[in-house]
């Protein structure tokens, strides 16, 4: 099992933990909290988000990636994965899992 080092820390003053906050920190931010509220995150001791900002990433052969970069890698790769997506049979998938596992077709239901 790998473990990873993560620390958050949430702006007790934004407009949807400053109440709560005051009177149950842990409630306010398990019941109110939202990815906005988070001021700084680091991970392995890396700052990754400060000032609820994400930092640059470290690519290698010292370059940096800002996020706007990363989004539009993230949407390339997410086109290759849809366009290789369309390709699967999964009528022939799922003839194969119930196959493996030994389901009758007619024990299933579309739905109830």
């Amino acid at each position: 099992m790998v473990w990873v080092n993560m620390l958050y820390i949430w702006d007790g003053e934004s407009p949807a933990l400053v109440c709560g906050a005051e009177h149950d920190p842990v409630a306010a931010i398990v019941l109110h909290a939202s990815v906005g509220d988070i001021d700084t995150v680091t991970v392995e001791g890396k700052i990754r988000k400060r000032g609820g900002k994400l930092v640059p990433v470290d690519v290698g052969d010292g370059k940096t990636m800002e996020w706007n970069e990363v989004a539009k890698e993230l949407l390339v790769s997410r086109k290759r994965i849809e366009n290789e997506h369309q390709k699967l049979d999964f009528a022939a998938a799922t003839a194969g899992v119930m196959q493996l596992f030994q389901i009758s077709p007619e024990t299933l239901v579309d739905s109830v």
